[in-house]
C-alpha cells in the first residue's frame, strides 16, 4: 500500500516530456472505439496538445469538432508540431463524425492576440471536485470492460463493494480473473494518463506540498 501511495507522487517533480502518444496508446484503435463525450485524453495526445485544448476549454472529441480548424493555427505560444499534431487528429475525427457541424465562432473568445496576458482564475472558477471524479474515472478502458472495473475497485468506487474498501492488487486479480502483473500494468497506465491531465495538476501540486509540510509522511 505504501508502495502504491508513493507511486501517485513518482513524477510529481519530474517535468513531463512532450512526445506524440507519449502514453503508448494505439490513436487509432482509440478513434476506432471513440464517442461523442469521449474525452480528449484517452486519444494519445501529447501533454502539449492537451494543454493547449485546456486552455480552449476543450475536453471531449465532440468540443474539439466544434472548433474550426483555423482555430488550431491561432493558438499562441504553441509550436508547430503540436498544431500539426491537433490539426491531424482533428480531420481522423471529422471522418468519423462527419455529422458533427462547425461552429464557427467557436473558441474565437479563447483566441489570445499578441501580448494578451492570461486571465486570472478565481477559486470559484476552479475545477469542481464533479468534474474531478469524471477526469480520473475516464482512464482505465473501456466501460463494462474487466480492465476498467478493476481500476475502479482498485480506487475503492466500485458499486458492489463496501465504502473506504481498498483491495491490493492481489485480490483485484483474483476478483477479475487476471494475473497481478496485468493489474499492476492497469494501475501504471492510468497513473500516466492522470499525471498529464492539466485538470489534476493543481490537485497533484497542493497533496504534494500537503505531505512535504508534514516530512512526506
Amino acid at each position: 500500500m505504501l508502495r502504491a501511495w508513493r507511486g501517485v507522487f513518482e513524477h510529481v517533480e519530474k517535468a513531463p516530456t512532450a512526445t506524440v502518444h507519449e502514453a503508448e496508446v494505439d490513436q487509432a484503435q482509440a478513434i476506432a472505439n471513440a464517442d461523442r463525450q469521449t474525452p480528449l485524453i484517452t486519444l494519445g495526445l501529447s501533454t502539449r496538445a492537451l494543454n493547449a485544448m485546456d486552455h480552449l476549454n476543450v475536453m471531449s472529441v465532440e468540443g474539439l469538432l466544434r472548433l474550426p480548424i483555423i482555430r488550431f493555427r491561432q493558438l499562441r505560444g504553441v509550436g508547430h508540431k503540436t498544431r500539426k499534431e491537433i490539426t491531424e487528429l482533428a480531420h481522423n475525427l471529422h471522418r468519423k463524425f462527419p455529422d458533427i457541424e462547425v461552429d464557427e465562432r467557436a473558441g474565437l473568445e479563447r483566441v489570445k492576440q499578441p501580448g494578451e496576458e492570461e486571465p486570472a482564475v478565481s477559486p470559484g472558477e476552479g475545477f469542481s471536485v464533479d468534474a474531478l471524479f469524471r477526469d480520473v474515472c475516464s482512464t482505465g478502458g473501456k466501460p463494462q470492460s474487466s480492465s476498467k472495473e478493476a481500476l475502479m475497485a482498485y480506487l475503492g468506487i466500485s458499486e458492489d463493494q463496501p465504502m473506504g474498501a481498498w483491495p491490493n492488487q492481489s485480490e483485484l486479480g483474483r476478483r477479475f480473473h487476471v494475473t497481478r502483473a496485468r493489474v499492476g500494468q492497469i494501475v501504471v497506465n492510468a497513473r500516466e494518463q492522470w499525471r498529464r491531465m492539466p485538470s489534476l495538476t493543481p490537485l497533484r501540486d497542493d497533496i504534494h506540498s500537503i505531505l512535504n509540510g508534514y516530512g512526506g509522511v
